[in-house]
């Protein structure tokens, strides 16, 4: 996708930017089935907001800045550019694996006072 960008054909550009949209969509499509079955019910909505708001203002703002900085260090390369890309997505996958998954309990056994704590 660098080489499409780098192009400067505005074709290749937009080529480009469906593709990192369609992964985009695909992030967040799954989003809100997995983060309620990675918190206990007693915290899940204070976890899901907390996490997905600390990341974004933590990593929403300083990946661009790394990326800026990977960009001026070396030129017009695409490759350390995709290096980058490749470790955060490295980060993404082994967050994603080690992360415990709480069984999900339905909201009328909480309600019922029928969920007992191990």
């Amino acid at each position: 996708m660098m080489q499409l960008v780098s192009s400067g054909n505005i074709g290749n550009i937009s080529v480009a930017i469906l593709v990192a949209t369609t992964f985009i969509g695909g992030y967040y499509a799954v989003l809100s089935a997995y983060l309620p079955r990675a918190f206990p019910v007693e915290m899940r909505y204070t976890g899901i907001s907390l996490s997905f708001q600390l990341c974004g203002a933590i990593f929403g703002g300083t990946t661009p800045l790394i990326g800026l900085w990977v960009a001026k260090t070396f030129g017009a390369q695409w490759l350390p550019l995709g290096i980058m890309f490749l470790v955060i997505t490295g980060a993404t996958f082994l967050g994603a694996v080690f992360l415990p998954n709480k069984e999900s309990v339905r909201s009328d056994e909480v309600a019922a006072g029928t969920l007992h704590s191990a």
